[in-house]
């Protein structure tokens, strides 16, 4: 048996199991404090544990809790240490997201070059050690030039962004697999980060004035070690004998797949409104930040004030996430997006209240009143992020979901670097620096109204159900990377599986028109028996990528699953039904004993298509057409498989096997030696 790239397709047969939910008997009050924890076991059941750890560590240790420290740490080492102005602290800020922006490339990586047989794990492993090395840097490190300290802190973003994109590149993935479970692992990413921040903005004011801005540094050397650990821990199949030779193709072919994606309308228009919508909403942070903490014209809060501020409007954060999870999240895009973008050009109101001083002519203080507008301000923020979120998952085709996702991301982080620099723009222009701010009520007061105009773009958002497929079925049909060629090419050698399931598919007048799981799919009924039938779309011998997620979303037993495959041990034209076995050195069938996690017993359907003439490489016979023989004979078998995947459903599959395998035994004999 060779042990090159061969084909598997799943053909599964049979009732398709449910599995129950646990009944009633508990009371209301119980029911809701546990609901968070189904919650979270539903996900990890569905997805697995690890995977449930990493978008913890990552959304809710790293991007939370190590953000917040980062973000109030950063602000105060410009202003204290290095004591530079607000629109050049904007700047800089705007300088330490560039790794953000290069998401692609950090997601054309972990799709398209695996390292030890991984494409996640390495990844994870990469982002933390850079994470802890700059941090400790920074922390450990005396007197430190700003063009040093600047390079070091873009280091450390790139850790995050690089970890960020690797668990998008998971949640993807998870979400083709798990469509209905799209939003809820949207809606964990974003209470993870969210319940994050809440602490960490509650901590970090305290941690600057006790160990000062460096001091802080060096504890985020924790959650980058944490992310490390991901990467040890996360489950993910190994990919078996990849050729590095594929690496130089795979990125050209990603690109293609990119770019023919964002060609479609239903691409390219929501991420043009994304981009547009952030890059109207200037950022001037910095600026309310300095003003903030002066002690003349500003409140003159102090570090601890400023993390509590901070924390206490991530409460706004985790409510919006909550909202959204709980009664927002089948609303449509459109409409949605449509009262957070006026709601927040008008919460941004309150913070010319606050800079005009009118919350003390109404007897609110200033601590009181900021707390206000920052919950207010993050909850609308979460509420217009969560819906882009889930409408991005949605628009990643199958096989590039990381690279897609990250070029998605960064199209939103070249929005929010536009963003910020323009705020720092504005607020060189009207001239507010580290101890002017006359003019500050003015630059919000102009930010306010650039934050309604994206209403205008809403035309670019969908409009229909969210939780549809917005991707359009061609797009979804030319995956560019599955390796396989297109439905006319049928009669190569090693698409022979594909063959025998278009056969039973077409006796049973079974469509086979949608994409699941990165596979063409169909489903139907024969007789009173419910049918699910799959070609995988994947490279061929990574066909468990696809077979293993369906067999576990629609929970069906290994025993109630055929494989149908190319067999080079059988002379061309010959079948055998097996009820179980090993793989023969089969790379595809390889790939799904894999991702059913070692089991083997599922049957399977063997397709003889004999062995390559002369020293014909294997490679080679497998991508040429059957000549007129050959495909004769495989013609021939092709009714007697599709009786065989009946009789199996009528009648089971240990006596199919007893009568078919005998039929095939005379059958072996009388064309073994017939020439090919």
């Amino acid at each position: 048996m060779v042990e090159d790239d061969e084909n598997v397709e799943a053909a599964s047969g049979g009732e398709v199991m449910e599995v129950g939910r646990d009944g009633g008997g508990r009371s209301c009050s119980r029911d809701c404090l546990l609901t968070p924890l189904y919650w979270f076991k539903m996900l990890a059941k569905e997805t697995h544990w690890s995977f449930v750890y990493g978008v913890l560590v990552v959304y809710g240790i790293s991007q939370g809790f190590g953000g917040a420290f980062s973000k109030v740490g950063t602000e105060y080492y410009m202003k204290d240490v290095q004591k530079v102005q607000p629109s050049e602290s904007q700047i800089y800020q705007g300088l330490i997201s560039i790794p953000w922006l290069v998401k692609p490339i950090w997601g054309l990586l972990t799709d398209v070059i695996p390292i030890l047989g991984f494409r996640r794990r390495p990844y994870f492993i990469l982002a933390g050690l850079l994470g802890v090395a700059s941090m400790l840097l920074l922390s450990l490190g005396g007197k430190m030039h700003l063009f040093l300290a600047v390079l070091l802190l873009i280091s450390g973003s790139a850790g995050v962004a690089i970890a960020d994109v690797t668990v998008d590149a998971c949640v993807a993935q998870n979400s083709n697999v798990h469509h209905s479970l799209a939003a809820d692992m949207q809606s964990l990413c974003a209470l993870s980060s969210s319940v994050g921040a809440l602490i960490g903005f509650g901590f970090s004011g305290i941690f600057v004035d006790l160990l000062g801005p460096k001091g802080v540094f060096g504890l985020l050397a924790i959650p980058a070690a944490l992310v490390l650990s991901v990467g040890v821990l996360l489950e993910e199949p190994l990919m078996p004998n990849f050729s590095y030779k594929q690496v130089s193709h795979r990125f050209v072919e990603a690109g293609k797949a990119m770019w023919i994606t964002l060609n479609y309308p239903e691409v390219w228009r929501p991420c043009l409104y994304m981009y547009l919508s952030l890059t109207l909403s200037v950022n001037i942070d910095e600026g309310l930040f300095y003003w903030y903490t002066d002690s003349k014209g500003g409140p003159s809060f102090s570090q601890e004030t400023v993390g509590f501020i901070f924390s206490i409007g991530s409460i706004g954060s985790l409510l919006g996430a909550l909202l959204y999870q709980n009664v927002l999240k089948d609303h449509p895009f459109r409409n949605l997006l449509f009262w957070t973008q006026l709601l927040s050009g008008l919460a941004g109101m309150l913070d010319l209240i606050l800079v005009l001083r009118l919350n003390l002519r109404f007897g609110m203080p200033d601590y009181f009143f900021a707390v206000i507008d920052n919950s207010v301000t993050q909850l609308i923020g979460r509420l217009k992020w969560m819906p882009l979120l889930v409408l991005s998952s949605k628009l990643c085709p199958p096989g590039i979901e990381g690279t897609f996702f990250a070029l998605l991301m960064s199209i939103d982080n070249l929005g929010t670097l536009s963003s910020s620099w323009g705020g720092g723009v504005l607020l060189h222009i009207m001239n507010v620096t580290r101890t002017k701010f006359d003019s500050l009520w003015l630059v919000i007061l102009l930010r306010n109204v650039l934050r309604i105009t994206p209403l205008l773009l809403l035309f670019l958002i969908p409009a229909g159900d969210p939780n549809a497929s917005i991707l359009p079925s061609e797009a979804l049909a030319e995956e560019k990377e599955t390796g396989t060629p297109a439905d006319g090419d049928l009669e190569l050698v090693s698409l022979v599986g594909f063959q025998m399931i278009d056969a039973f598919a077409e006796s049973q007048e079974l469509p086979m028109n949608t994409v699941q799981c990165k596979a063409l799919f169909g489903e139907g009924y024969v007789g009173d028996a419910p049918v699910l039938l799959a070609k995988p779309q994947t490279y061929m011998n990574l066909s468990g990528e696809s077979v293993g997620p369906l067999a576990a979303y629609y929970k069906l037993p290994l025993n109630k699953v055929v494989v149908v495959y190319d067999d080079m041990d059988l002379p061309c034209g010959v079948l055998r039904l097996q009820p179980k076995g090993g793989h023969f050195s089969h790379n595809g069938l390889k790939s799904v004993i894999y991702h059913f996690r070692g089991n083997r017993e599922f049957a399977r359907l063997r397709i003889g298509i004999g062995r390559p003439p002369g020293q014909m490489d294997p490679k080679a016979f497998l991508l040429q057409r059957f000549n007129a023989t050959a495909q004769g004979r495989i013609d021939a078998a092709l009714p007697e498989g599709v009786a065989a995947l009946k009789s199996i459903l009528s009648k089971g599959l240990t006596e199919t096997a007893r009568w078919f395998n005998q039929q095939q035994k005379y059958k072996h004999i009388r064309v073994q030696t017939l020439p090919t």
